[in-house]
């Protein structure tokens, strides 16, 4: 099983490969907002944690470990409280971008309202505070209360801060689902003529509501059904998951964006012949003058909306009247 992390890393590298034009085109080009940085952290963060798992499996738990003892460039191994606890924490921060992003995205297709701002804004700041104490209480950083039950998968004295730990994601996941479901039935009902239910669950990001469901699920069965998994290995998973993600929502709205601001440049370009032709060579594209819609779309039902639920944004050869 521990070879799951190879494999996923090897997963990581393919998407970085496959979306890696676009990530020039889209993001590179782009005027440095929060968005951009986001995006920048989320993607290449993972990578330090990568190289880890690959040189941790095959230097030290592998056939490979036999033949790299014998190499000057073999180092000692990290103890495995330092691990459990760089890994950790190396999640958790991944992680809390990555719903960043998802709690941005749903914020924007509800067209930011002030209500929804509040509410967002309390209950990851909950999420966070909430997050933060139970992993530092499973790894002893500070003291917490235990209790007697021992978790099957892992010799840890209490079963307390792992399942907390589900627990405030799951919500925090399962708020995040629900509102996007909300928009999910309105989007259905507002682009009901020739397009199918299933249609908008495939295109418009809902298997994202699923995978995430299943993983949570897989994460909790690992807890509580004796097995010889571990729960870094779930939690590392699915921390790469929603971080191709997280990567593929930004470059799908970008990439709306995009065609949206190049087809109304080259109308604004032909009804005003009088306008200067250096402007539209500053940058490869037009920018967008708000940041959050740029970087994040906007809400569903608007003219100028370039994404429809969570990942797919307008495709290269559309255009908004579409």
């Amino acid at each position: 099983m521990k070879m799951l992390y190879v494999i996923v890393g090897v997963l990581i590298l393919c998407d970085y490969v496959e979306t890696f034009a676009d990530e020039v085109e889209l993001v590179w080009t782009a005027n440095w907002r929060a968005g951009k940085i986001l995006f920048i952290a989320i993607r290449y963060s993972i990578f330090p944690l990568l190289v880890f798992d690959v040189v941790n499996e095959l230097c030290y738990t592998s056939d490979f470990a036999e033949y790299a003892r014998g190499h000057p460039w073999h180092q000692p191994r990290m103890s495995s409280a330092s691990e459990n606890n760089y890994v950790t924490w190396g999640i958790f921060c991944g992680i809390l971008l990555t719903q960043i992003v998802f709690a941005l995205r749903t914020w924007a297709i509800w067209s930011r309202p002030r209500w929804l701002t509040i509410f967002m804004s309390g209950l990851f700041a909950i999420t966070l505070g909430a997050e933060i104490y139970f992993v530092a209480a499973w790894y002893g950083n500070i003291s917490a209360p235990t209790a007697a039950v021992i978790l099957p998968s892992e010799t840890v004295g209490s079963i307390a801060q792992p399942i907390a730990i589900w627990i405030v994601l799951s919500v925090f996941d399962a708020v995040l689902m629900t509102l996007t479901l909300v928009k999910t039935i309105e989007q259905f009902k507002y682009r009901s003529s020739g397009i199918s239910f299933i249609t908008i669950v495939y295109q418009d990001g809902i298997l994202y509501l699923l995978a995430v469901l299943a993983t949570s699920m897989v994460y909790l069965g690992v807890a509580l059904i004796p097995n010889e998994v571990s729960l870094m290995l779930v939690a590392n998973v699915q921390y790469k998951f929603y971080t191709i993600l997280a990567c593929r929502i930004m470059l799908h709205i970008r990439r709306g964006m995009v065609v949206r601001m190049d087809n109304t440049f080259v109308q604004t370009t032909h009804r005003f012949a009088f306008q200067s032709t250096t402007q539209a060579d500053t940058n490869s594209h037009p920018q967008c003058r708000d940041g959050a819609v740029e970087w994040f779309g906007q809400g569903l039902t608007d003219e100028a909306a370039v994404s429809s639920i969570l990942v797919i944004g307008l495709e290269p050869n559309e255009s908004p009247s579409e």
